[in-house]
Formats: structure tokens, C-alpha cells, sequence
């Protein structure tokens, strides 16, 4: 794509310079007829951008009915994506062990990084940028918050009237990835009085997990990690609640009213000290020790509301005023801690004010947001221990810790403004125009806050010592307490127009980028042509360019290490970067015959200037930069079949589609935690680190096939929704410690097997005899239909990895879960 700018640009050029303006015509969802005597005409809701001219983007609506009936589980925007054929999800298939967390999935789209991914609710970007580099501080002294999320808002699906997933030829009005963009619109008064009452459940004695004698053991006495994970979840038990009220508070003034509570409690052991073990056959003088453990359970917790306004003075304004809440925590202990317990908090709040009026000549819409995100965690202690026992001859017998790492606070302030105007259509000649033209301005905040100066000890314990003895200090060290904080503004320009020509769609368009930080003129052209040689045959070609994040966060991430005085990194000036963008080419070709419609499509992407970690110098001494690079491609060939009415069988109504993608990335360039040329050890084989990323597939699945079929009886109010998935195997490689003190770095691989996978939702409602107003509901899911599983395979260590007990990983078995609703 060496020549994409200048010859898209041409095009656009080209298309620009053809457009005059005309008398307008009406559009279908915006324009009002004032001479009309007929029922005065209330503006829609507030869309999205791009929803004039979305019909040549690649996008897929899940609308509320869809995911009333879709099986899954947690409830969040990313369980009801599994079905699109350009989605992958970060951990695949999700560890079997784990099924007791609640936080959504982080999602891939068209094989882009997880982070460049887009959200959007209600017309304003909710990406939480404080995730981006979190995974610098992994290893480091627990003073920093490490709960964030890409999602900022942990919305419950039932507070939702749609949600679109836009994957290719993207509208120039959405920016801020070079993936794609997940956009939900929150629920808006309709006109109709409604209140929603819903309880979800499931628990560990409803599902199957599978387990081998390795983690058999494991299970046994299940304790967290040092980090406060719970990487093994055998007992878990979930309960959500959800309450939705609509509401006519006058003749043009509606309200919508959310509230839910999820909450899962996961069974651990914490430790609360060690006892001496006897043993007939011990050696005189040689003590051995065990930890006693007390039962203590892991919570996570998400709590989110929702209030929306609307208000319709007439026909030719509407505004709509929302307030948005979500509180994430894990209440948890860790590994080796005593009696410290830990509060993660992931909290987000908001609000949007939208004024949308309509001229003659089209619809101007106006948005207005404030959002606050926040990481923190909260320990009841600023003072930690670290406590080792040795025996007489300074044998190491055990270790624990006492205290905490004290309150840490991240936070991210954002401040929105956009406005669009969609001119009605009208035609020059023979071309019909929709053309749309906005502005975007945003300005983000972030602030690091830890208000207490955190001190860690190690002690040294002689077994024999007494209790008398004080145990002896061997090294202090300190994180200092401070704030710091980092600032930027973004501005956003676009325009596109849709032009319709007989059997020719074009719709050229671009969007322009500043911010202060990298300080990036970004011009991002947008094209996309469909020609229909017949009534049922559509072919489309799309050339667009797309932009990722500021990653401006960066920039208070290296402020954090210098209050931090840590040094595993170099501090750098990250306004040097240039800003990542990936270049899309795609073909399309669309058929209809008789009920069926056939879709098959495929895509080129180039990932260039990804912002990478590259690590350099020794083992104990090896620090991090960031830097452009890691530059890849992607092949995407998509298939998707779908009947276009319902087949009526009897008195029972079918709906049923196929898809099916096959994944095909360079992988060489998915791996940047090395240099290439450095040598690594894998499965006890010395190799350079380019070869080792060869031999896997990015933890991910190449191809995955997807088919659903639906029946419904109305006559019953009976639904049946099923969904089967076929799955490639997974390759990939996982760091292990070793014993040997050498610059050397050891992996070993992995790998799951093909994987088939059956979900299926029945849901029966039914009117209750007080009123036709009120009817209740119950709801089955079952994830998993068949229990079919499979394991992560893994080589065996070796005398010089580390001896830990192996165990089989494998993925989640049947599971199943109940809800039940009434609505009156």
C-alpha cells in the first residue's frame, strides 16, 4: 500500500469537487414535515456517529431483543460478541479454573492489539486509558493500583438498546483504533411505561471443571497468588440483580432508571501462620514446617447505574441528559500475607448532555460529556514485613508477610465536545449526496496520588532463636509518597459523503487528527465503493486508514517510576513517537438468493508504528523503552450465510446462520519483549527469539467457525437459541523461572487442541393473569451443552526449570446459569 495516501486523497478530491449543494429532500430519520397535520413528528434518539451513511460499513447490530435471548454468562457488552467473525477474545477460551470472576473480556478485532479497540457510549468515547501500561509494574512493589480495565464502564447488557460492532470500512467519524469500534447506545425513554425486575445466578455445583492429578493437589489447599490473584476458583458462587424503570414523567419528557449489583464470591484459603510437622522418619534437628490456613473468600463485585432524560419540546428539538455510574472491586488477601486485606477499586462516572435540532437542510447534533475514571487500592496497612525463617545451619524453612503497601490512586479526567451535521439528501444531476461534517474536541487529565510513604522491611528468623529473640532487620527500602500528573487535548475534523450514482454507492470521506501530546498531524482517508450489477449481487472495494490512541498515559506512567525511584526502566520523552495507524484494504461480495443471504469478505491490514516495550541489557540489570515498531500484517478471508425470514415449520419459526474467518497474522511481529537476535532457551532447545515466535500461532485461534439456529414459538412464548463454535488450536509459550543464575531467558510451549463448543438459551415467558400490562419470565442457559473441554499441553520441566508441580489447564466445562424477570 505504498501509494494508499496519495491516491485516495485524489479520489476524495475527485468526489469533493462534484458536490454542489441542491434543494434537499426529506431524510427518512431526521427531517419533519411542519405542513404535515398528522401526529407531531418526535426526533430519534440521539445515534451514533456515522448512523446516516453506515450502510456501507461493516457492522453488526446486536440489538436488545438479540441479547435477551443470547447465552452467556457474566452479562457484559463482550459476552455478546462472540458470534461476529472478526472478533477475538484476549484469553481465548478462558482458563477453566477462573470461572468465578465477573470483569468483562478484553476483545481483539481483526487481529489488532486488545488495546486498540474502541468504545463508545452514547456518542462519546469511554476508553480507559490508565490499562495501556499497566504491565510495566508487574513484579515491582505492590504501590501502584493494578486493577484497570480498556472498558471503563462494566455496563450490565439490560441498561442497553443496542450495540454495534464496526470491524471494516469504517465511517470517518470514528477514530481512536486501528481495529475496530464497540458502540453501545444506552436505553432512551420510547414512549412506553415499563419497569424490569431480574435475577441472574450460577454457582461451582451448577458447572463441571475438569481437572487432573496435579491440579487435584493444587486445589486442595488453594491459596492466591503474591499479586492477590485467585488463578484457582474450584468454589464460586454468583448472584445479579438488576432493576429498570421506564418512565413518561410528562407529554415530552421520558426517563430511563438502571440499577445493578453483580457480585461473585470465590472460595480461598489465607494464611495465618506455620506449624511444625512431625515426621517419624526426620532426621534429628530437622524441622520441617507447614502453612495453616483458614477458609476466607475472594469478592469481586460491580455495581453500575444509569439515568437518562429526554426532553421533546417539539418537533424540531430534542435533548437528552444521562448520568452514568460503575464501581468495580475485588475484595482480596494475598499468597503470603498474614493479615493484610486489599481493596481494588476500578470506578467510573459521567455524564452527557445532547441537544440534536433539525433544519430544512438536515440535523445538527450536539455532545457534551464529563467522565472520571479512577484506579485505587486500599490496604490497611502502610508498613510491610517480610518475614524468613531459617533453621540453625541458615536453611531457608519458610517466609510470610505482615502489613501492607498502603493507598495508591490513578485517575483519568476526560472533557467532550463534538458536534456533527448531516445535510439532508439532495441531488446534483444524477447523484444523490448524504453528506456529514463534525468536529470532535477532547481534553484528558491523569494524576497518580500516593498519600503515604510505603516501607518494607526483610527480617531474619532463627527457628531455634525463642521467642524472646527480636528478629533481626537485614534491608530497608521505601517507595516515597507524592502525586504527579500529565495532560492532553485532542482535535478531531471529518467529513464524508455518501454518494448514490444507478448501481454505484461511493463514499468517500476523511478525518483529520491533532494532539499535544505526540504532537501527530494524522490524516486518515476513508473510502468505500459498492457496485450492484443486479438487484441481489453487491460487489464493494474499501481503502481507509485508521488511526490508534494518544497513549498519553504513557507519559504518567514514566512519572511514576521516577517518584518510584525505580529504574527497570528508561525515562524517556515519549513525544517523539509517532502515532500507531493501520492501512486497510478490503473486498467484498454480497448475494442474494431466494431466503438466503451470502456474505464474503476480505481484508488486508498493515499495523505500523505500534508503540512496542523493547527490553535490553543483562538479566538483573535489563530495562525497558518504548518505542515505533513491530510493524505486521493481517490476512482476514470471512464467510457469514443467514436465511432472511424466519422458515416457519408448524407453528415453530427458524432463523439460523453460518460464519466462519480464517485468521492469518505475521506473527514475527506480535512478540517485542527481546531484541530479535537474542538467544532464549525453549523446551531446552537454545534458539534466537525470531524463531521461537515462529513456532506459535499468538495465543489465539487461527479460524473459527460459528453457526447459530434459533427457533421461537409464539404461541407458547418460547425461545430456543443455540450456538455452536468450532475452534482452532492454539500454540503459543509461556516465560518459566529456572534455577541457574545466567542472562538466559526459558520458555516452553503450549498448546491447545481443536475445540468444539454448543451454548443454548431457552427462555419461556408468560403473561400473568392480573394484568396485560405484567408478565414474567424464566431463562436456562447452559454454557458448554456437551462438556467438551480441552487442555493446555505443555513440555515437561526439565532438572534445569523450575521443579513446581505440573498440572493440566484446560478450558471451562458445562455450565449453567438461571434468570428470571417480571415486568409490569
Amino acid at each position: 500500500m505504498r501509494y494508499f495516501n496519495k491516491t485516495l486523497l485524489s479520489v476524495l478530491v475527485g468526489c469533493a469537487l462534484s458536490t454542489t449543494y441542491a434543494q434537499p429532500t426529506n431524510q427518512s430519520t431526521a427531517s419533519t414535515n411542519k405542513n404535515n397535520n398528522t401526529e407531531s413528528y418526535k426526533l430519534a434518539e440521539i445515534v451514533v456517529y456515522g448512523e446516516q451513511n453506515k450502510g456501507l460499513s461493516s457492522v453488526q447490530t446486536i440489538s436488545q431483543k438479540d441479547m435477551q435471548k443470547t447465552p452467556q454468562g457474566n452479562g457484559n457488552i463482550s459476552d455478546y460478541l462472540a458470534s461476529n467473525t472478526h472478533v477475538r477474545y484476549e484469553n481465548s477460551d478462558r482458563d477453566g479454573f477462573t470461572r468465578g470472576e465477573i470483569k468483562p473480556e478484553n476483545i481483539s478485532i481483526n487481529g489488532a492489539d486488545f488495546n486498540q479497540t474502541a468504545y463508545f457510549v452514547d456518542n462519546v468515547n469511554v476508553n480507559n486509558d490508565l490499562t495501556v501500561d499497566s504491565q510495566v509494574f508487574d513484579g515491582s512493589m505492590q504501590v501502584v493500583p493494578s486493577i484497570s480495565h480498556t472498558q471503563a464502564y462494566f455496563f450490565d447488557a439490560s441498561m442497553l438498546s443496542t450495540v454495534d460492532v464496526h470491524d471494516h470500512n469504517i465511517s470517518a467519524s470514528l477514530g481512536g483504533f486501528t481495529g475496530g469500534a464497540v458502540v453501545a447506545k444506552t436505553k432512551q425513554y420510547d414512549g412506553t411505561d415499563r419497569t424490569l425486575l431480574k435475577y441472574r445466578t450460577t454457582k461451582s455445583g451448577w458447572s463441571k471443571m475438569k481437572k487432573d492429578a496435579g491440579a487435584a493437589k493444587v486445589l486442595s489447599e488453594i491459596r492466591p497468588e503474591s499479586d492477590g490473584s485467585a488463578i484457582f476458583q474450584p468454589k464460586y458462587s454468583k448472584e445479579f440483580y438488576s432493576l429498570m424503570v421506564e418512565k413518561g414523567l410528562t407529554d415530552n419528557v421520558g426517563m430511563v432508571l438502571g440499577l445493578t449489583r453483580r457480585t461473585s464470591y470465590i472460595d480461598q484459603n489465607r494464611l495465618i501462620g506455620y506449624e511444625e510437622k512431625q515426621n517419624e522418619n526426620a532426621i534429628p534437628n530437622d524441622k520441617t514446617f507447614t502453612a495453616k490456613l483458614d477458609q476466607e473468600n475472594h469478592i469481586r463485585r460491580t455495581d453500575t447505574a444509569l439515568l437518562n432524560l429526554n426532553y421533546t419540546p417539539n418537533e424540531d428539538n430534542r435533548f437528552e441528559l444521562g448520568f452514568r455510574y460503575s464501581n468495580y472491586k475485588e475484595q482480596k488477601y494475598f499468597a503470603e500475607n498474614v493479615d493484610n486485606n486489599v481493596g481494588d477499586y476500578h470506578t467510573a462516572f459521567g455524564s452527557t448532555f445532547a441537544w440534536v435540532h433539525s433544519f430544512d437542510s438536515g440535523v445538527w447534533t450536539n455532545t457534551f460529556a464529563y467522565d472520571h475514571f479512577e484506579d485505587k487500592r486500599k490496604s490497611s496497612s502502610s508498613e510491610v514485613g517480610i518475614y524468613s525463617v531459617y533453621n540453625n545451619d541458615y536453611d531457608l524453612l519458610y517466609s510470610y508477610e505482615k502489613g501492607g503497601y498502603g493507598h495508591s490512586k490513578s485517575r483519568q479526567d476526560n472533557i467532550h465536545f463534538s458536534t456533527e451535521y448531516a445535510i439532508n439528501p439532495f441531488n446534483t444531476g444524477q447523484i444523490n449526496h448524504s453528506i456529514s461534517l463534525g468536529g470532535i474536541y477532547q481534553a484528558t487529565q491523569y494524576r497518580f496520588n500516593r498519600p503515604q510513604t510505603t516501607k518494607g522491611t526483610i527480617f531474619m528468623i532463627l527457628s531455634d532463636s525463642g521467642d524472646g529473640i527480636e528478629p533481626f532487620p537485614m534491608n530497608t527500602s521505601e517507595t516515597p509518597k507524592g502525586s504527579v500528573k500529565t495532560s492532553y487535548q485532542n482535535a478531531v475534523f471529518y467529513g464524508e459523503d455518501l454518494m448514490t450514482w444507478g448501481k454505484v454507492e461511493l463514499r468517500p470521506g476523511l478525518r483529520i487528527e491533532r494532539d499535544d501530546y505526540l504532537q501527530n498531524n494524522n490524516i486518515a482517508p476513508r473510502f468505500v465503493a459498492r457496485y450492484s450489477p443486479w438487484d441481489e449481487t453487491k460487489l464493494s472495494l474499501g481503502l481507509n486508514r485508521y488511526y490508534g490512541r494518544s497513549f498519553a498515559s504513557l507519559k504518567l506512567t514514566n512519572k511514576i517510576l521516577k517518584l518510584n525511584n525505580d529504574t527497570s526502566r528508561k525515562h524517556q520523552e515519549f513525544n517523539r513517537l509517532k502515532t500507531p495507524y493501520a492501512d486497510e484494504l478490503s473486498l467484498g461480495f454480497e448475494q442474494q438468493f431466494a431466503n438466503l443471504a451470502l456474505k464474503l469478505n476480505y481484508i488486508h491490514r498493515d499495523n505500523k508504528n505500534r508503540i512496542i516495550s523493547v527490553k535490553e541489557g543483562e538479566r538483573d540489570q535489563r530495562k525497558t523503552y518504548y518505542q515505533n515498531g513491530g510493524n505486521y500484517g493481517v490476512n482476514v478471508y470471512s464467510l457469514q450465510l443467514n436465511n432472511l425470514e424466519a422458515w416457519k415449520w408448524g407453528k415453530t419459526y427458524w432463523n439460523a446462520g453460518l460464519g466462519f474467518d480464517w485468521l492469518d497474522i505475521n506473527r514475527d511481529a506480535l512478540y517485542q519483549d527481546l531484541n530479535q537476535n537474542s538467544l532464549v532457551m525453549l523446551d531446552g532447545k537454545l534458539m534466537s527469539y525470531k524463531d521461537m515466535v515462529k513456532k506459535v500461532n499468538a495465543s489465539t485461534e487461527d479460524w473459527i467457525a460459528r453457526v447459530q439456529l434459533d427457533m421461537n414459538v409464539p404461541d407458547h412464548r418460547l425461545t430456543w437459541t443455540n450456538r455452536f463454535y468450532v475452534k482452532a488450536p492454539i500454540k503459543g509459550y509461556e516465560e518459566i523461572s529456572n534455577n541457574e543464575s545466567t542472562d538466559i531467558m526459558r520458555y516452553r510451549t503450549f498448546d491447545y487442541g481443536t475445540h468444539f463448543q454448543w451454548d443454548m438459551g431457552l427462555r419461556w415467558e408468560l403473561p400473568l393473569p392480573l394484568s396485560q400490562q405484567q408478565s414474567a419470565y424464566v431463562q436456562f442457559d447452559v454454557l458448554n451443552v456437551l462438556n467438551q473441554v480441552r487442555k493446555k499441553k505443555t513440555v515437561k520441566s526439565t532438572s534445569a526449570i523450575s521443579t513446581s508441580d505440573e498440572y493440566g489447564i484446560y478450558t471451562p466445562g458445562r455450565e449453567f446459569w438461571l434468570e428470571v424477570g417480571y415486568r409490569f
